[in-house]
């Protein structure tokens, strides 16, 4: 298996670990009859951890909650995954009316043509997240909102590429919000080294921020920046986290290792 293969699967099988192991957690689809197309050795006997299968469905259902929140209040929006990979956020969000799209590399796109279904209003992108032509092909009302998330994705742009696709972004989507996942520089130091240990070299992690509340000063069409810190009340069934995994989040929190960031324009 090839190291985009492994990008590719990796969260995907991981999420379909966690949803198998902590069902009364998370309520996102089971996509296992994906997984039965994934390349054999994704997950080595090495990578069979509960904390990895954990924060990959804890993200993934976190993500979904940000999503079905702006949904209620915007029913009519557009709703982007950026750098989608293989996730299928659509079945789980899609309330009727929605626009949807998910946006990544061509290749990426071909291999998800390949193995997934695509919803009745949903479109594939295949296109670069640094070149900005993609924002053109959205269908965009500003009474109707639109957001963008990506998970797992902004890690791998230089901070100049995400700088300039958020400029982009607000400029292009007034009143539109983003939400992205990300680390500190000290945790995607750690994370940079996990994933070297498993052989992947080829996608260094370099969106390195020291201030995340810096990101309101990049563009003046930006009006507000929320640091999210992962916590249990991100999800419906919060309380019913093991403890080891609140521990866990309690002391990342402490450290500002890992959150979601929320932009609006």
């Amino acid at each position: 298996m090839n190291q985009v293969q492994e990008t590719l699967f990796y969260p995907l099988v991981t999420r379909t670990k966690a949803l198998e192991k902590w069902p009364h957690l998370f309520s996102y689809h089971s996509e296992k009859d994906v997984i039965h197309k994934s390349p054999e050795g994704t997950l080595k006997n090495e990578d069979y951890k509960d904390m990895v299968f954990f924060i990959t469905g804890f993200r993934h259902e976190a993500s979904l909650q940000c999503l079905k929140e702006y949904i209620q209040k915007h029913p009519n929006c557009t709703v982007v995954n950026l750098g989608c990979g293989l996730a299928d956020l659509y079945p789980d969000v899609d309330n009727g009316t929605i626009k949807y799209y998910n946006v990544d590399y061509p290749e990426v796109i071909k291999v998800r043509e390949n193995i997934m279904d695509k919803g009745e209003r949903e479109i594939n992108i295949p296109s670069s997240l640094t070149n900005h032509t993609w924002m053109d092909s959205l269908i965009f009302k500003k009474e109707e909102g639109i957001i963008f998330i990506a998970i797992g994705v902004i890690y791998y742009l230089q901070v100049e590429e995400g700088k300039a696709m958020i400029r982009a972004m607000a400029e292009k989507f007034p009143g539109g919000r983003f939400i992205f996942d990300s680390e500190s520089p000290e945790a995607m130091t750690k994370s940079q080294k996990q994933m070297e240990k498993k052989g992947i070299h080829e996608a260094p992690l370099v969106f390195r921020v020291e201030n995340y509340e810096d990101i309101l000063h990049w563009s003046p069409q930006i009006s507000k920046v929320n640091i999210i810190y992962m916590d249990k009340d991100l999800i419906p069934q919060g309380n019913k986290i093991p403890l080891s995994m609140k521990l866990m989040f309690k002391a990342a929190k402490m450290k500002k290792f890992f959150f979601f960031v929320e932009i609006d324009f």
